[in-house]
């Protein structure tokens, strides 16, 4: 019908009839071509923010996570060249400085001799020590390890974790004793009476070593510093022993009645605490005082002399019993699980019955 209008018009009737049927389908279309096509800038628009917001979240997280390894990182020590970097002399008397001791300096010990390692450093000694974190605490740790060994030998005989203070990581030489009494002193390692105690009687040729890497063996320059020394048990090794076992008991071997109260140190772990107290309370003994006696645990690597990795802490406590007055010991010891890649539980020995002054209770 539509077709026969057409062909039935005139040329401008057909005109007029053209234009107003585009007319009207631009009327209705291109609102609706308008509106179809108007909502990509807006779609757009989102797309662009919801980048920018991802982007952001992005940085912020990069920016967390940076945070968050600067707060753990932990400074790696200096590389070192042995005996250059680092020297080391023996000496069996005081000495101010290194200069003396290197001047003083020992290269027989013979059995029972007071013995000092001196130390001095290109830099200070914050410098080489390795740092790491309490698994514990959390908290930042200063170690060298001492060790002992035949001399131009890997092997070690004796190896012991030497732990410093952070006041002490900005001395440029360090004294270390090598004959402790103690546990609780400072400064000092046992290493020397572990080797010495479990010789037979003889000269025996050793080494010295200082490192800051805790595996054994290493390659023989793999150490901070390194010296040789004869090691003179001709007559036995009887006042070593000595030392050693009394080191051992925290200088507390003696009679109890002669043993005197040990004094705090700045260590503290409250599960350590916890473990002991219960300790004690098994025992029947309720602590009027307790502090632990030493700064550092007291840590042993595998060696000829230990097979396992081990650490102890002493702590000492007081108490009444009745109207009289005593304190005790009581040491907590842990072995390292390379399956666990940690400590075990601790495993608690205690002492008790020394008699104390009812003064000293509090």
């Amino acid at each position: 019908m539509l077709t026969s209008l057409y062909l039935n018009t005139s040329a401008r009737a057909r005109f007029q009839l053209i234009f107003t049927a585009l007319f009207a389908i631009g009327f209705f279309a291109v609102p609706a071509a308008t509106d179809m096509f108007g909502q990509f800038p807006q779609q757009r628009r989102l797309e662009i923010r919801e980048q920018r917001q991802q982007e952001a979240e992005r940085r912020r997280r990069e920016a967390n996570e940076a945070a968050l390894a600067a707060r753990d990182a932990v400074p790696r020590p200096r590389a070192a060249v042995m005996n250059v970097n680092v020297q080391m002399a023996l000496t069996t008397e005081n000495a101010k400085n290194f200069d003396e001791a290197r001047a003083k300096a020992a290269k027989r010990v013979r059995d029972g001799e007071t013995l000092w390692m001196h130390l001095k450093f290109q830099g200070k000694l914050g410098d080489y020590v390795l740092t790491f974190r309490d698994e514990e605490s959390g908290t930042l740790r200063y170690v060298l390890y001492a060790e002992t060994g035949p001399q131009d030998d890997p092997t070690a005989l004796a190896k012991y974790a030497v732990e410093f203070a952070k006041e002490d990581l900005a001395n440029p030489e360090v004294r270390i004793s090598l004959t402790p009494l103690s546990p609780g002193q400072k400064l000092g390692t046992p290493v020397l009476l572990a080797t010495a105690a479990t010789r037979q009687p003889g000269v025996w040729n050793n080494e010295l070593r200082l490192t800051n890497n805790p595996v054994i063996p290493r390659a023989p320059t793999d150490n901070l510093a390194k010296l040789d020394f004869a090691l003179d048990l001709g007559q036995g090794n009887g006042r070593y022993s000595g030392l050693w076992a009394g080191f051992r008991d925290f200088g507390l071997s003696g009679p109890a009645a002669d043993t005197a109260l040990p004094v705090a140190r700045s260590f503290y772990s409250l599960p350590i605490k916890t473990a002991i107290q219960s300790h004690l309370t098994e025992k029947g003994i309720e602590p009027v005082r307790f502090f632990f006696a030493q700064d550092h645990w007291l840590e042993t690597l595998p060696s000829a002399t230990s097979k396992v990795r081990e650490r102890s802490i002493t702590a000492i406590f007081t108490y009444k019993k009745g109207e009289e007055c005593f304190f005790g010991s009581a040491t907590a010891g842990q072995t390292y699980s390379l399956l666990n890649s940690k400590f075990d539980d601790a495993k608690i020995e205690s002492r008790v019955g020394m008699p104390l002054d009812c003064k000293e209770l509090q």
